[in-house]
């Protein structure tokens, strides 16, 4: 995973771990490539939270 991400093609802006299991590497991903780090455990509870507070 390190190499596919510090070395991919044109680079990024954000970096999406889709699977549950890969949200605790968020942080060492993070401090590895430089870049934000979304997970889908953290964008579901944004959401789950806009949504109960209207």
């Amino acid at each position: 995973m390190r190499v596919a991400l510090v070395h991919a093609p044109g680079g990024c802006d954000v970096i999406a771990l889709a699977q549950f299991s890969l949200a605790r590497a968020a942080p060492a991903v993070a401090a590895l490539t430089g870049r934000p780090v979304l997970t889908t455990p953290d964008l579901a509870v944004t959401k789950l939270r806009r949504l109960l507070e209207g």
